[in-house]
């Protein structure tokens, strides 16, 4: 029975084994043409917080196309991008600069590479040369990483992020951004239809130049250099009820309200602009949110402000800019406007207050700011509460006679209930009286701070209770010789915190040390 087993076997075999045959390689033919594999679809994993939109990699040269997202709760600027094969040290340090760095604010996405961004990419191979055309064809698979840097704008802080990509080559991507077709401005008037703005040549006006309404949302003003220039009256550009829209590379001067307004406009980003000789020289009002304000020269204004951000607007972003040299304060914050970051900003030089922030203008954050030699005080706050003032430096403001008791030469100066505000880390010396000063305004915490050569008290309470109190360095003060004190409590009461001082009057804290 074993032998008649094995010869049917065998005949079968030599029967239908041909076939077997061409069915194997039937089989291997369909898998290597990629028929019979699973379809694993195409990847780019960030980490948390991070996100890839849209993204394709082009055959032949590897172009790179991305649409790039993130929820890290502060604006962006991504400058740098990479793809390549390479391990992430030798990706990381030589990643390449993007011709137009792209702001992103947080909870939004944007093309950085590709798309409408201006900027082109083309991923490398393991050694960080560009594809083999034979290696890189429709179809075939690339995997490799992709890195970003980016700026915080807040912050001011580097930072890169990677990701793993894993896609297939696709034609039809050439890498070569689709630049929009410009459509040249030679004359003011209104922009009321989406498109991309270019001025051609300098403009003047005898009020008002350029208008964009909300049918003109999600458009581009590119002033290309040129300046705008009024005769004293009229906004130089003014956006009223407009979303999505960039002002950029803006030289706007002389116009009697403001070189830019933005009403009732929310989402816009105004970027590296000069604003000058005008009422104000960006202001942001009447419901105006979630606005990006960052890298402009908003100086000489002869009106009232640099930046002014009132009436309701808020969750904007006030980075990197100068605001000096204006006829009053160089940021100012008014009426209602909250939740916005002021942060890293140059204001320095303004005849009344550096920041100041007036009437329920509340949970604001001011950081990172050099806010000195104005004419009053460096950063000030009425009637504005549950903000948080930390790491800016406050020196040498004061000077201006005029209504300096309204005002105060101070570092900083908190007033008139202005309660549960945060004042961290910040550097206040060599003011005109004190280094921070707090009147009639109760829970607030002054915590961290350097507080030194003021020329009356470092640190000033007056009629405020419940204020925490801790870690704080105040020594060399009283350079005015006229018997102040290091610290100063009248009528006020703080909590027991320990901090670095020479010379107190009755404030409730433990000295540390002596400042010798």
């Amino acid at each position: 029975m074993p032998r008649k087993m094995a010869q049917s076997a065998m005949e079968f075999l030599m029967t239908y084994g041909w076939a077997l045959l061409i069915i194997v390689i039937i089989i291997a033919v369909l898998f290597y043409l990629g028929i019979l594999q699973p379809k694993t679809p195409n990847s780019l994993i960030f980490s948390p917080g991070f996100s890839a939109s849209s993204f394709r990699v082009g055959s032949g040269t590897g172009a790179f196309e991305l649409d790039f997202g993130h929820a890290k709760g502060q604006t962006i600027r991504v400058t740098k991008a990479g793809c390549s094969m390479q391990e992430i040290p030798a990706l990381t340090q030589s990643l390449t600069n993007l011709t137009n760095p792209v702001v992103i604010p947080s909870g939004t996405h944007k093309w950085i590479i590709g798309g409408d961004s201006g900027n082109t990419l083309n991923c490398l191979d393991e050694n960080g040369n560009p594809l083999n055309p034979s290696n890189a064809e429709v179809g075939q698979r690339y995997r490799g990483k992709v890195c970003i840097e980016y700026e915080e704008v807040e912050s001011g802080l580097t930072r890169q992020v990677c990701g793993d990509l894993n896609a297939r080559f696709e034609s039809g991507v050439s890498g070569a951004t689709p630049t929009p077709t410009p459509s040249p401005i030679t004359g003011c008037g209104t922009i009321n239809s989406p498109g991309y703005y270019v001025l051609q040549n300098n403009l003047s006006a005898s009020g008002t130049c350029i208008t964009i309404t909300s049918g003109g949302s999600n458009s581009t003003l590119d002033c290309n250099g040129k300046t705008i220039t009024g005769s004293g009256s009229g906004y130089g550009i003014y956006l009223t009820s407009a979303t999505g829209v960039t002002i950029k590379n803006c030289v706007v001067k002389n116009f009697g309200d403001d070189a830019i307004q933005l009403y009732d406009s929310s989402n816009n980003i105004i970027t590296n602009n000069n604003v000058t000789l005008s009422g104000s020289g960006i202001r942001i009002t009447h419901f105006s949110n979630n606005n990006t304000i960052t890298g402009n020269n908003a100086t000489n204004n002869t009106g009232y402000y640099g930046i002014l951000i009132e009436y309701y607007s808020n969750n904007n972003v006030v980075a990197g800019n100068n605001a000096s040299s204006n006829n009053w304060d160089g940021i100012r914050l008014y009426l209602y406007a909250c939740n916005n970051n002021i942060a890293n900003n140059i204001v320095v030089s303004n005849n009344h207050l550096g920041i100041s922030l007036f009437s329920g203008s509340s949970n604001n954050t001011i950081t990172g700011n050099t806010a000195s030699s104005n004419g009053w005080s460096g950063i000030y706050l009425e009637s504005s509460s549950n903000n948080i003032i930390t790491g800016n430096t406050v020196s040498s403001n004061g000077g201006n006679g005029n209504q300096a008791n309204l005002y105060g030469w101070n570092g900083i100066y908190i007033k008139s209930y202005s309660t549960n505000n945060i004042i961290t880390g910040n550097n206040a010396s060599s003011n005109g009286w004190n280094g921070i000063r707090i009147d009639y305004s109760d829970n607030n915490n002054i915590t961290g701070n350097t507080v030194s050569s003021n020329n009356q008290t470092g640190i000033y309470l007056y009629i405020s209770s419940n204020i925490v109190f801790d870690d704080n360095t105040a020594c060399d003060n009283n350079q005015s010789g006229g018997g102040y004190y290091d610290l100063y409590c009248c009528s006020s009461s703080t909590s027991s915190g320990d901090s670095i001082f020479d010379t107190n009057s009755g404030c409730t804290v433990t000295q540390t040390s002596t400042c010798s």
